[in-house]
């Protein structure tokens, strides 16, 4: 399942496969691990951008819905990098798409930082008064705030870059963008 939602076809992401993945993760929140463990052998291998880019657009919706599971039972950390990604073909619209995939990798990348490091910390101190919590507070203001940076630099970079899958994976950092937004505004509001 994992390799027909990261296949090679550049029109579309094949939902029924990838549908299949987050159901596996979704009925037994032990098997994220594994599931993300599959995606990222096959990230790391890929030189093709749609591949890439499916890869980022499963391991984002399989870290969405780590975070449903229980602690011990979460992705974790993204497992592969893509920092360094270059495209293999020689067209000249391969750059831009490097450059899309290596966004939207430093996005996931912190977001799933981010993620690990709410957890391990609890959420920071409880007592509202405590000036404590004013200081975690604002911590996590200004982490969301350097997601939303990160959320928008996952843009297409050149002319031509209207395909389908590009759309798709920007309908996936556009839902985002709302939902950062909002929390950084929730966050301001309680401050």
């Amino acid at each position: 399942a994992v390799i027909r939602a990261t296949s090679h076809e550049d029109r579309w992401m094949d939902y029924g496969s990838a549908a299949r993945v987050f159901a596996w993760a979704r009925t037994s929140p032990s098997s994220l691990r594994p599931a993300m463990w599959a995606l990222a052998c096959r990230a790391r291998r890929t030189r093709c951008w749609v591949v890439a880019l499916k890869a980022l657009m499963v391991a984002h919706g399989l870290l969405l819905r780590s975070g449903l599971a229980p602690p011990a039972a979460r992705a974790g950390r993204v497992p592969f990098e893509l920092a360094d990604f270059r495209d293999r073909s020689s067209s000249a619209r391969s750059q831009a798409f490097s450059a899309l995939v290596r966004a939207y990798f430093r996005f996931l990348d912190y977001r799933s930082l981010f993620a690990a490091q709410e957890d391990t910390d609890g959420g920071g101190v409880d007592a509202e008064c405590c000036s404590g919590y004013q200081m975690a507070l604002l911590d996590r203001i200004a982490k969301r705030q350097f997601l939303l940076e990160l959320l928008l630099h996952i843009r297409p970079y050149a002319d031509g870059m209207e395909v389908p899958l590009v759309l798709e994976a920007m309908d996936c950092a556009l839902v985002e963008i709302f939902q950062v937004y909002g929390e950084i505004s929730t966050g301001i509001a309680r401050f």
